[in-house]
């Protein structure tokens, strides 16, 4: 019969060989892997003699990486600051020339044919998408630049966006499509806002609305 102590001997022996099997598998992979390294370096022209040369190796590519990445940004930078100074040179002159158009028709509104209105109209709408692109450029360069600001204050949120809902309900009209702003001024409170910045949100919506919105349909804001 076998005894108790010989039992635990056989299953010592057991785990001894199943340890020692996992332990050269786990050398054998390694090595594997050590090998295919080496293999892949030599083929991009890196070559090493030991541990402290790769090592260094590797130092000095993760350094020669870090000069890149902080030339990059400076460029992202610099990128970005010219996005902006284009910008406001740009919405410059779009302000003046529409400040000046809106004088103009306020002007000529009894001496000029609905043929010449129509086209002042869409003068004004194209100035009004143009700025609109351009503000939407502006806030990009400055969000990516990391000088994106909020200037917070209390203020009633259906104002604002009536702001937005009554410059492109008159150019939907044009369009023949239907704007309708449905919502009840006591459902909102009063809310700490960019007031800018909801302005330009919305604009992006209605302005996707007006885009993509077939003839003779309609537009709820609720």
């Amino acid at each position: 019969a076998i005894t108790d102590v010989e039992i635990i001997g056989i299953e010592k022996s057991k785990l001894e060989s199943v340890l020692n099997k996992a332990v050269d598998i786990t050398s054998k992979f390694y090595k594997r892997l050590f090998l295919l390294e080496t293999t892949r370096l030599k083929a991009c022209n890196i070559n090493f003699s030991n541990a402290d040369t790769f090592i260094s190796l590797l130092k000095t590519k993760n350094e020669e990486l870090n000069i890149a990445n902080k030339k990059l940004n400076e460029l992202v930078n610099i990128r970005n600051q010219f996005l902006g100074m284009a910008a406001h040179d740009i919405r410059s002159p779009l302000n003046i020339i529409s400040g000046n158009l809106d004088i103009f028709m306020a002007l000529s509104a009894t001496k000029i044919d609905n043929a010449q209105l129509k086209t002042l109209n869409d003068i004004k709408e194209e100035i009004f998408f143009i700025t609109n692109l351009i503000n939407r450029l502006l806030d990009v360069s400055k969000i990516q630049s990391s000088e994106m600001k909020v200037d917070l204050e209390e203020a009633n949120l259906i104002d604002v966006i009536r702001v937005s809902f009554n410059n492109f309900s008159m150019l939907a009209d044009k369009r023949e499509i239907k704007f309708d702003l449905n919502i009840k001024d006591e459902r909102i409170p009063i809310v700490r806002i960019d007031r800018n910045k909801i302005i330009e949100i919305m604009n992006n919506i209605y302005s996707n609305a007006l885009k993509y919105s077939n003839i003779k349909t309609k537009v709820t804001t609720i």
